[in-house]
């Protein structure tokens, strides 16, 4: 399938995201003597095949606004809306306090990352202003104590990120109930 759209239009009020996964049944062995890592796999397993934008042609439609001022990108979490669905990365990095201050206060959504930074004055200081406070933690004990120290202190962040590399774990699922347990206005 070929990538390039002879169509040559450009639509700018199209937001869309794009995953496709196929699912194939891995071949057999041509014979008994046949050596393949496929011949370990019995038949019934399947093999995950992704493709990418290469492999992919995406054809525009026709734009039904005059100018991309007509389209509402806005996203709802919670009671807020923001203006975009975009998130800058909780990343020492790329966010800070005072980042995460302008975009509380311009409608737009922000996670503060939780590496040398003291989550519970974060908070303070964000509902001090007036924004919401948005959080990460991880999964640990000095995460649960943080928890356990704004309940004491009665603050309740608006929103918390719970922020590991695989989120598919035990440890998030037990963080995610204490949090329930804890703060079930976060």
């Amino acid at each position: 399938v070929s990538t390039q759209s002879t169509w040559g239009a450009q639509v700018s009020c199209v937001r869309f995201f794009l995953a496709v996964i196929f699912m194939t049944r891995p071949r057999e062995p041509a014979g008994p003597s046949a050596h393949s890592f496929h011949s370990t796999i019995p038949f019934r397993s399947l093999v995950m095949q992704i493709f990418d934008y290469d492999n992919i042609l995406l054809l525009p439609r026709k734009c039904r606004v005059e100018s991309r001022s007509e389209c509402d990108a806005s996203v709802t979490l919670g009671e807020r809306t923001f203006r975009l669905p975009v998130v800058p990365a909780n990343m020492k990095t790329v966010v800070d306090e005072s980042i995460c201050l302008w975009l509380a206060q311009n409608g737009y959504f922000y996670v503060m990352h939780r590496f040398d930074l003291d989550n519970i004055q974060f908070v303070k200081d964000m509902q001090g202003k007036g924004v919401f406070a948005s959080i990460s933690l991880g999964v640990k004990k000095p995460d649960y104590d943080t928890v356990d120290q704004m309940v004491a202190q009665g603050l309740v962040p608006e929103y918390i990120t719970i922020d590991i590399a695989h989120g598919h774990a035990d440890s998030v699922k037990n963080m995610i109930g204490y949090l329930k347990a804890k703060l079930p206005k976060s």
